[in-house]
């Protein structure tokens, strides 16, 4: 086996002593290995941790001034200089930030140009 990369899914096997036993397929019948436990995260928070990161850079454009529970405060005239597609790929990815925050069951974000 090669060596794990930041960011590479596992599938944990059992977990002893600190240390995790896993694979690298979920449908493999053998083992791939151990990785100590506390060198892994939780895919919801990897994935939340992606988009933290868009949104601060959107947040760093000026795009989000706020964000409230999940509801998104935006500059009015960011948001309207944008294209109608790219507003929506902004909104679906807000919507899904709420989710992994555990914020929201259903997708929607609520967008309000200020």
């Amino acid at each position: 086996m090669g060596k794990l990369s930041r960011g590479d899914e596992i599938f944990i096997l059992e977990e002893i002593d600190g240390r995790v036993k896993f694979r690298l397929i979920s449908e493999d019948t053998e083992w791939s290995g151990w990785v100590q436990k506390n060198g892994t995260v939780p895919k919801q928070q990897w994935d939340l941790s992606k988009y933290d990161m868009t949104v601060k850079e959107l947040m760093d454009s000026g795009l989000i001034v706020e964000i409230q529970l999940k509801t998104v405060l935006v500059n009015g005239s960011v948001w309207k200089s944008l294209e109608y597609e790219e507003r929506g790929s902004i909104a679906q990815m807000l919507a899904m930030y709420f989710i992994l925050q555990q914020k929201s069951e259903i997708i929607f974000s609520f967008i309000i140009d200020i």
